[in-house]
């Protein structure tokens, strides 16, 4: 019934509608998976997920250890931008892409790993034989070479 008061009962096929969610509903609805990114070490991650949309939670916790597949770095600011997020040393304007590429990177095993389209994966000739490039933004690129499956002598370049 409509307009149910203090005191009175909800009747009908509707009534349901009309009370105020469970409360274990409501939390699950505002739930949302937290992932703290960082270049190394152990993460937390928190999933919270609604199993049964009537009754029941499902809340779970995972301990992560990422391994780090970036051995060494040629480029000081770089390092810096890839293992505390600073800006200093690298083009502001590339951030977001460096990012995006340093994070493919420290998960790659092969150079081909690397290999996105719009980032012009591409070997090295010359003094550079046996590096390989990827395009940040215009002349600047992101170079590296792989040893036993790790990425090593990372830098960042304006080739011009």
């Amino acid at each position: 019934m409509l307009g149910a008061g203090p005191g009175r009962q909800k009747e009908g096929p509707h009534a349901s509608s009309l009370a105020r969610p469970h409360p274990r509903l409501m939390i699950a609805q505002a739930a949302h998976v937290r992932f703290s990114r960082r270049s190394y070490g152990t993460q937390l991650v928190r999933t919270r997920r609604l199993l049964n949309r009537k009754t029941s939670l499902t809340c779970a916790t995972y301990h992560v250890t990422l391994l780090e597949v970036i051995r060494s770095f040629r480029h000081a600011g770089v390092e810096k931008f890839f293992r505390t997020g600073s800006k200093a040393g690298i083009q502001p304007a590339h951030a977001r892409k460096l990012e995006n590429q340093l994070g493919t990177l420290n998960r790659a095993s092969q150079p081909k790993d690397m290999d996105v389209p719009g980032w012009q994966l591409h070997p090295l000739k010359g003094d550079m034989d046996g590096h390989w490039a990827v395009s940040v933004s215009g002349n600047w690129r992101l170079t590296f070479r792989f040893d036993e499956g790790d990425a090593e002598v990372v830098d960042y370049v304006d080739y011009h």
